[in-house]
């Protein structure tokens, strides 16, 4: 560890390096990553191996994880029991909503249909027939079919 190729095969460190960091890089985590980083050299191979130097790890100990205790009902509570009377009210109400339900539903579709069978379009006039085939309108009213009748001018004096 920690040559280089200008140094003789002597020179070096020799001994136990166990958590040696430089420059927040750990040679040692290097040398036992998988899959191995292609520029970490082992010289000779398996020179290496993985030794703690008479050294114990101390990890703090693990937290104990904190569970929020579930709610202690007390022994004494007596719940109210469940009455006709309960019942009684929740049909009357269910009823009433139905019923106010029903009652709009049946509304809403009257004046639908009503809205879809209203009277709308043509109505029958005796105005212009044949009008389509005259060149102008005095010619359509002057020759219509149900025809104008003629009015004679007169005058009045007030």
């Amino acid at each position: 560890m920690g040559r280089n190729d200008t140094m003789q095969p002597a020179d070096g460190f020799d001994g136990c390096i166990y958590a040696a960091q430089w420059n927040n890089i750990f040679p040692l985590h290097l040398i036992y990553e998988e899959p191995r980083n292609a520029s970490v050299v082992m010289l000779p191979a398996d020179s290496v191996r993985e030794d703690l130097c008479g050294f114990i790890e101390i990890l703090p100990e693990e937290e104990p994880v904190e569970i929020r205790p579930s709610p202690a009902i007390p022994t004494n509570i007596t719940f109210p029991e469940i009455t006709d009377d309960a019942e009684r009210e929740k049909r009357i109400i269910a009823g009433v909503v139905s019923g106010v339900i029903l009652i709009l539903s049946v509304i809403i579709l009257v004046l639908f249909c009503r809205h879809f069978t209203f009277e709308q379009g043509d109505y029958r006039t005796r105005e212009a027939k044949g009008a389509s085939r005259m060149k102008t309108a005095d010619m359509a009213i002057q020759y219509g079919r149900t025809g104008q009748p003629e009015v004679q001018g007169k005058e009045w004096w007030i």
